[in-house]
């Protein structure tokens, strides 16, 4: 028998890397036909950890910085808005990130890693004009043995169930972002600031995905709207309502691309908004504006071009659609110290009437129009209703009117002492009162004749100079607070309608 010592040792089996690297260029004409590329890469068996890391590099350095936006999909596939491989995107604002069953770079998703053939997503949005030479190295670093594969950590489930049981007007903020994609702080740095402010919600809606870690930044006094900005190159779209574990797909060419993604979330129970469609906001450039639930009339502070937002959207209500108007911070990073910030989390704040704040009562709310908008947590408040010999509405509601009737408006007034209030319609201002203390209510009636085409909203404003005409510079007009319309429904009397 051979003495032990003589045997030779056998070495423990070592982890091993795999690492492919792409090289390509991309010009302007290739985007125009082919705005995303695909890269796919093989996942050996027992992968425990992608790695991939990019460099960009302008064809012609004259013409400016180059830049191109990254995802991954893992082999699932990559059928647009069908199930497949979505693993992440981090649009341009990373280099590198990588995955693994137990952890990952945030905005992209942990889990296991199958073997087959997975795909680098490049995106063309930020393309120099010169078009970019790109550079893409993948590694897989592969495991000895399926011991040495970590076990997969899931995320933890945020369902917040009924935060609270009455019927008001809760407060918050739709539109924000975390590390996870552009931004720069967490889900729970973000609850906190929120918190802060006084608000009761807010809408957490990074780029092209669900924040997965809603939970980390759950209060019992706090709601957290699950959403996605979904980012094209033509335009931004907000959706609130989708599954903490759900992800609205972005990779639309055109509108009718960007109108199934609407039908698909429709089709989840969630709701849209068109973002920002202003100069610098970034624009909203498909060639019309599709019928969605919302429109984001109020970002970031009211100086940012918001009149060019206020002004579409009451185009639209004159064409006779309903978009509910709201607001968003569109907050990338809390304001401190060290690195002031000009944009707040509370400005601008959405108030939504509700039966109760959860998921299912904010979404019900904001579908309903129940919705007015102000510059910050603490007002002013534009508290509308309206009523007929029919009914009484609040704002979005829809009341039966008799030919000939009256209408009767009342707006109560917090917070807006100094300011003026308007009554407004389709075909501009019907009333205005100028407020003259801390709560005042106005109470204006009007003939159904006059209403144009069928609806009354407020807004509260900052008294223009009286050599300044709002409708020819419309760049003067401060807006402090503004509704959502009263609609009205002229109904033929019974003798009217009898044989």
């Amino acid at each position: 028998m051979p003495d032990p010592a003589s045997v030779p040792a056998v070495p423990p089996a070592q982890e091993t890397t795999q690492t492919i690297v792409v090289d390509g260029t991309w010009t302007p004409a290739e985007a125009a036909v082919e705005p995303y590329r695909y890269l796919p890469f093989g996942v050996p068996p027992l992968t425990r950890r992608i790695d991939v890391a990019y460099q960009v590099a302008p064809l012609d350095p004259a013409g400016g910085p180059a830049l191109l936006s990254i995802g991954l999909f893992d082999d699932r596939g990559l059928a647009f808005l069908e199930p497949n491989g979505f693993r992440g995107w981090t649009g341009a604002f990373r280099d590198r990130f990588f995955v693994a069953p137990d952890d990952s770079t945030p905005g992209y998703r942990r889990g296991p890693l199958p073997a087959g053939t997975w795909h680098v997503l490049l995106d063309s949005s930020e393309m120099a004009a010169a078009g970019c030479a790109y550079t893409v190295t993948i590694t897989c670093t592969v495991a000895a043995t399926a011991e040495d594969v970590p076990a997969p950590r899931s995320y933890p489930r945020y369902a917040p169930g009924v935060l609270a049981p009455e019927a008001r007007w809760y407060r918050g903020n739709l539109h924000a972002h975390t590390y996870h994609s552009d931004g720069a702080n967490s889900v729970a740095e973000m609850a906190a600031e929120h918190r802060r402010w006084g608000l009761d919600f807010g809408a957490m809606t990074d780029h092209n995905l669900v924040n997965p870690e809603l939970a980390l930044g759950a209060h019992a006094d706090f709601l957290w709207l699950p959403g996605e900005e979904v980012t094209t190159q033509w335009g931004h779209l907000n959706v609130w309502g989708l599954d903490a574990d759900d992800w609205l797909d972005f990779r639309c060419t055109d509108l009718a691309g960007m109108e199934q993604i609407i039908a698909a979330a429709r089709a989840r129970g969630a709701l849209t908004s068109i973002n920002h469609p202003k100069e610098d906001g970034p624009d909203w450039i498909f060639p019309a504006l599709p019928e969605t639930d919302a429109f984001e009339v109020w970002q970031a502070p009211w100086f940012l071009s918001n009149y060019v937002t206020l002004a579409l959207w009451q185009g639209l209500l004159a064409q006779g659609r309903r978009p509910t108007a709201v607001g968003g911070s569109d907050l990338h990073r809390i304001s401190t110290p060290d690195h002031p910030y000009p944009y707040l989390i509370g400005n601008p704040t959405t108030w939504v009437y509700a039966t109760e704040l959860s998921i299912p009562g904010l979404l019900a709310g904001l579908r309903a129009g129940h919705v007015f908008i102000s510059a910050d947590p603490t007002g002013p408040q534009l508290l509308l209703q309206a009523q007929t010999l029919h009914g009484t509405g609040l704002p979005g509601d829809q009341i039966a009117l008799h030919a000939g009737e009256p209408v009767t408006v009342q707006v109560e007034v917090i917070g807006g002492h100094g300011r003026l209030l308007r009554l407004v319609d389709a075909g501009g201002v019907l009333h205005e009162s100028l407020i003259l203390s801390d709560r005042q209510v106005v109470e204006y009636s009007v003939h159904d004749s006059r209403i144009r085409p069928g609806y009354i909203l407020a807004q509260l404003i900052a008294p223009p100079a009286p050599d300044v005409d709002l409708a020819a510079e419309p760049d003067a007009l401060w807006v402090d607070a503004l509704t959502n319309p009263v609609y009205f429904r002229v109904v033929p009397r019974e003798s009217e309608t009898a044989p």
